[in-house]
Order: C-alpha cells, then structure tokens, then sequence
C-alpha cells in the first residue's frame, strides 16, 4: 500500500539528509514505505547523496501493515509540496494515521495543518526548503533521542 509520486515532497526530505551528510552531520535513519513510478528516482537520489545507508525502502505493503509500519518510526514527515497544497488543498489523512498511533510529525506549513502546533502534536516546517527540513529533523531527532 502507498504510492510514491513528487507533490509528496519526499524528495525534499532525501535532499535535506544528503545537507546533514554534506554537512558531517548525524543523519536520521529514513523510512520509506510504498513504491510508484517517482520512487527509483528518489532512490537513485539517496544513492547520489550518500544516505542510501541510512534509508530502508520497503516498496508496497498490505494496509494492515500500515500500523505496525507507522509504529516502527520515532518521527513521521508530511513534506508535501507548497505548490500542491495551493492547487489541491489536503486531505490530513495520513496526519490522522500518524497520530492515531501517537507519532509527532513535521509538516509542510499549510493552514489545514496549524493544529499541530496548536495541540503540540507536531511542528511546522517552510514547505521545499531543504535547510528548514534538515534543522528541523536534526533537532527533533535530537531533541528524541534518536540519533
């Protein structure tokens, strides 16, 4: 389950571990679930920037799997892209799974999102901005104990 396609922005967040690499930073182990046609491209990303070591692609996975997926990570991250959001708008389904299962998440700044921040159930980040997203992982990383 999962499709993998480019208004999810997870090519900013694959950018802003290859900055922290760059940078000799601790990098955040990445995990990826769900394929498509952008996901060899993000792959080949990973490879060119270093951080394929620190990313576990599990392709697709059955729907109830998706829990056990979700609980496995410290951190979710809903980078999408700012210029999807402002054409589409967003559906906060993924959010709601995330916090179905007690994740905090960064997110892409959007108005459908604020809650978040107003609950203290996540924090906003500047929607396509490498840095932004490498500070905020590092720190929250940091901040949790997961590097």
């Amino acid at each position: 389950m999962g499709a993998i396609y480019e208004a999810q922005g997870l090519d900013t967040i694959i950018r802003a571990l290859g900055h922290l690499k760059k940078n000799n930073e601790k990098v955040p182990f990445l995990f990826v679930v769900g394929d498509g046609e952008d996901a060899a491209n993000l792959k080949s990303l990973s490879e060119d920037l270093g951080i394929m070591d620190n990313t576990l692609w599990t392709g697709n996975i059955p729907h109830e799997q998706v829990r056990s997926a979700i609980n496995a990570c410290d951190m979710m991250l809903a980078p999408f892209q700012k210029h999807d959001l402002e054409l589409k708008g967003s559906s906060a389904l993924k959010l709601w799974e995330y916090l179905a299962c007690d994740k905090p998440i960064l997110a892409t700044e959007f108005e459908d999102f604020k809650f978040l921040e107003s609950f203290n159930l996540g924090k906003m980040v500047e929607a396509d901005n490498i840095e932004s997203w490498a500070k905020a992982m590092a720190l929250e990383a940091k901040s949790k104990n997961m590097l």
